[in-house]
């Protein structure tokens, strides 16, 4: 019985038929009140004679505590059940009086807004405020009893729903407001001049008309708010609505123009600060990695002419080897790929910045990137020269060491080979013939000797002459010396 009575309903006339209920309930359990007492009487009866006769009456007992226990629990909830609706039935009366009353007298205003004046309808309105603020009051004193979500949420949707209304009568009045708004950022904004690429300038155009963007959002509402006001106006009256009409169409027109407007050239600005900030960006970055490519060369041709110095020239013949292995003009292309890749990247770029209207810095900007285009052509040549300067020298060193190094195991070995001819004694035909392969050695190993130790000295020679001041060539003087040495101990020797 108690499922049938539900949560306590917002509606007077549903209440007071649960009052109803909540009576017949009472006079229910008012009914099968002798039933209950008979009870009792007879578990008392029941339970004496149980006493008497030595057995347990815990079970009679219990059952007769849980009956009793419902019956109060059935019995107290019923009480507070009548209670709680003879409070819901006085907030509910009262509330649906205010909310009638307060209804018909903004429908009153509403139906007589074309005949008064704004100042009058302000009076009006401004009337209804403590009757509005009762019903509020009213409203969150009944969501406080009622247990239902459901029956919360219509009323509160029918005080929202009536707020609405009274608001919009109140936006209504402010079309006039709104449309003044709108002409002067209209006036505003026609004022702003040409779109500057420079940062500072760029950044402060961006955040202003992002501050006009988000005020036209703030009064996006109050605008939505006037368009439905003027078509329910339109929708309800039979004559003179062309003027309304007329307003409404240009009230709208001139909102969809200046937001479109707006957020067209906040989105261009954006966009055009993105691009500008990448390109001085990718700019700084350009010029950093030419400076670090003229650091490295100035260093290098710091070094001098490092073709004698000793110290270098294992070093050098290293270079060369690797030199050879990855192709030197692959490795020259390599250093340069990414500065000429970022300096196509820029050009796009400044492509980009420059289809915007009106922007004296591209100029500045595209000096920039010939000044670039000129520092990298003129470190490219640079680079070009001193590889094959480079080039050059590794073979001539190379060639020198090659060189070297086969004359002085020649050397050597005919130094060895001339200590195996035997004395020039014995009979005269050993004699012959020991003078006869000394002249052969002489002729076809010791004198192609003589030529090839020619050539290691002018290529030596040549090597010391062509150093700068300053380059170390004791180490390349002592080698030809000791080479000189061993050439001159075998010339001794076969003479």
């Amino acid at each position: 019985m108690f499922q049938v009575l539900g949560p306590i309903a917002s509606e007077p006339r549903m209440v007071t038929s649960q009052v109803q209920q909540v009576q017949v309930m009472r006079d229910e359990f008012t009914s099968q009140q002798y039933l209950i007492d008979r009870l009792n009487e007879l578990s008392k009866t029941i339970i004496q004679y149980l006493n008497k006769i030595g057995l347990s009456t815990v079970k009679i007992t219990e059952q007769m505590s849980m009956i009793q226990h419902q019956w109060n629990d059935m019995s107290g909830r019923l009480i507070e059940r009548e209670k709680n609706l003879e409070t819901a039935s006085g907030i509910v009366k009262d509330f649906h009086k205010s909310l009638s009353e307060l209804q018909g007298k903004v429908q009153l205003v509403s139906d007589k807004f074309d005949s008064l004046e704004k100042e009058e309808i302000d009076e009006e309105l401004d009337k209804q405020r403590p009757l509005i603020t009762d019903v509020f009051s009213v409203c969150e004193q009944l969501c406080d009893i009622l247990s239902d979500s459901a029956s919360k949420t219509e009323i509160k949707y029918k005080v929202t729903q009536l707020e609405k209304f009274y608001s919009t009568l109140k936006k209504k009045i402010a079309c006039e407001e709104i449309s003044s708004w709108l002409k002067t950022t209209e006036t505003s904004f026609s004022h702003f001049g040409p779109i500057s690429a420079d940062m500072s300038k760029l950044l402060k155009e961006t955040e202003e008309f992002e501050a006009l963007k988000s005020e036209l959002s703030v009064h996006y509402q109050e605008y939505r708010n006037i368009q439905q006001v003027g078509e329910e106006i339109l929708s309800t009256s039979e004559i003179d609505k062309e003027a309304i009409k007329k307003q409404l169409t240009t009230l709208k027109k001139k909102w969809k123009d200046l937001n479109n407007d707006v957020s067209s050239k906040v989105q261009s600005l954006e966009d055009l600060f993105q691009t500008v900030l990448d390109f001085e960006e990718n700019l700084r970055d350009l010029q950093h990695s030419i400076q670090r490519l003229e650091d490295k060369m100035c260093s290098h041709d710091a070094l001098g002419d490092v073709s004698c110095d000793p110290v270098l020239l294992d070093r050098l013949k290293i270079l060369l080897e690797e030199a050879v292995a990855m192709k030197m003009k692959s490795i020259s292309n390599q250093i340069f790929y990414r500065p000429r890749k970022k300096k196509s990247g820029i050009r796009k770029m400044y492509e980009e910045i420059s289809k915007h209207d009106h922007i004296p810095e591209t100029k500045n900007y595209f000096e920039q990137i010939n000044t670039l285009s000129r520092q990298i052509a003129r470190l490219e040549e640079h680079v070009n020269e001193k590889e094959i300067t480079i080039a050059t020298m590794i073979t001539r060193i190379e060639s020198f060491h090659s060189m070297y190094s086969d004359t002085e195991k020649i050397t050597k070995s005919l130094l060895k080979k001339e200590e195996t001819f035997d004395a020039t004694v014995g009979d005269v035909e050993t004699i012959r013939r020991n003078q006869q392969k000394f002249k052969e050695f002489h002729s076809s190993e010791v004198i192609p000797l003589s030529k090839q130790i020619v050539e290691v000295n002018k290529i030596g020679q040549g090597l010391i002459q062509s150093a700068t001041g300053g380059v170390d060539t004791t180490d390349l003087e002592q080698k030809l010396e000791v080479l000189n040495n061993s050439w001159n101990n075998l010339q001794e020797s076969v003479s």
